[in-house]
């Protein structure tokens, strides 16, 4: 592995990533799934026979029973598959294929306790275009895949639903050391992606795609570049996830290229690359829009600790708070590489470390935000409000950013899910000042 990775890519790469499994506003990722319907099928179990047969349409594996391409074989379309707890090892359980079905693959009980184990011989699961999103893969772990691309799943015109899936320890010789994704639209929610590794992709890799993540943890994964994601020629969405503790050559949470997500209601936070972009690092064109979201702690070996631009690339940030980034040469917060790249601010936040918190080439357009040098435009609002952030970013009552944004709210809502504006106007940064409920 070490020879794949140049330079200290490593230096982190056990670092125990575990506490990022809340996500932003402490909302719980994992539910407690014996809480689900599907537990009425418990008694439906003691009388499964082990051909793998359930009752009314329901499948099921079980350790030590059939594999699950055998039951997969007998399902019929619309069928429900059952994962039992344990551990799910050997030739029949890896490099699966649903057969042109439209199946419902369960986990049955916590995911952490339901493993589907590669053993590095394989992938787990190859979806094609005929498993769109009445394919749901749900409710287990997927770990010890490898594969050229997509050590955990890969879909190829594929657009399933994975809901409560954790990609775990999964490796890619080429690219999306978690998931690959030739074109297709799959739905990723209440999900976790970390320690899978790629030259590029290390949790997610997109080609032509349109992917949408929701409430999903992508975490301490590894890559030359895109330690997160590498997105190439692809849009979709990413809402309400962390993206945390990824390691990359070049862009430490993602790299983009052709690509322009829209990023909302998502933490950034303590990524690191080794040259250009330790967050975000947008290349050929990519313009992503980032709304109500934190940049906290990224780190660049170069430019642009939180976000870099080169190729004509211009994000549009609106309402975001960045924070305690760091980049060893200039543009803390972020760095355009040339004159192409036009970077647009809007009613953020950007509490960077020196050097600058926005700076390069590129010409940034910074309209009713609060950054840390003040050259005496009008675009800047008085560097108090920075100084007035509490240790988690938040804004206090009395900040100068209450209220600093104007009557008009662009955004309906803040990252917390509060809405805009509480006040006479709409606060800066990702967080809404709002009074606690008695105070109303």
């Amino acid at each position: 592995m070490a020879s794949m990775y140049p330079g200290r890519l490593g230096i982190r790469a056990g670092r125990d990533h575990r506490r990022f499994a809340k996500g932003p506003g402490e909302r719980k990722m994992f539910r407690d799934r014996g809480s689900f319907p599907m537990v009425k099928w418990a008694v439906v179990l003691g009388a499964a026979s082990w051909t793998g047969v359930g009752h009314a349409g329901t499948h099921v594996a079980a350790p030590g029973g059939p594999s699950l391409r055998s039951v997969i074989a007998v399902a019929a379309d619309g069928d429900t598959v059952l994962l039992l707890p344990g551990t799910h090892r050997g030739e029949g359980n890896r490099d699966l294929q649903l057969e042109g079905k439209s199946l419902v693959i369960l986990g049955q009980g916590a995911p952490e306790s339901i493993v589907i184990d590669c053993e590095g011989q394989g992938r787990a699961f190859l979806l094609d275009r005929n498993d769109g999103p009445s394919t749901i893969l749900e409710g287990f772990t997927i770990r010890g895949g490898r594969a050229p691309q997509g050590g955990g799943i890969r879909c190829d015109g594929a657009a399933p639903r994975l809901v409560q899936i954790r990609l775990i320890d999964n490796e890619a010789t080429v690219a999306g050391g978690g998931i690959y994704c030739d074109g297709g639209a799959p739905q990723i929610s209440e999900s976790k992606i970390s320690w899978n590794r790629a030259p590029s992709g290390g949790g997610l890799f997109c080609d032509n795609a349109t992917p949408a993540l929701s409430g999903t943890a992508v975490t301490g994964n590894l890559a030359v570049y895109g330690g997160g994601f590498y997105c190439s020629g692809s849009n979709g969405s990413i809402t309400t996830s962390e993206i945390n503790a990824n390691l990359a050559w070049a862009g430490g949470a993602m790299c983009l290229s052709e690509s322009s997500p829209r990023i909302t209601r998502c933490q950034i936070s303590e990524n690191e690359a080794q040259t250009g972009g330790g967050g975000i690092r947008c290349v050929q064109l990519s313009s992503p829009e980032i709304q109500n979201s934190y940049l906290l702690n990224n780190r660049s070996g170069w430019n642009g600790g939180a976000i870099h631009c080169r190729n004509r690339s211009s994000p549009r940030i609106v309402h975001c708070t960045f924070a305690g980034n760091f980049a060893v040469n200039e543009g803390a917060g972020i760095f355009s590489i040339s004159k192409s790249c036009e970077p647009v601010i809007l009613y953020s936040i950007l509490a960077g470390s020196p050097p600058q918190a926005v700076s390069g080439k590129g010409r940034a357009r910074v309209s009713t935000s609060a950054w840390p040098v003040s050259d005496g435009t009008p675009t800047n609002i008085d560097s108090r409000i920075i100084q007035a952030l509490r240790s988690d970013h938040r804004l206090d009552m009395g900040s100068p950013a209450v209220d600093a944004g104007g009557p008009a709210a662009y955004l309906e809502v803040d990252f917390d899910g509060d809405r805009r504006p509480w006040g006479s106007g709409v606060d800066l940064g990702a967080d809404e000042w709002v009074p606690k409920e008695e105070e109303r």
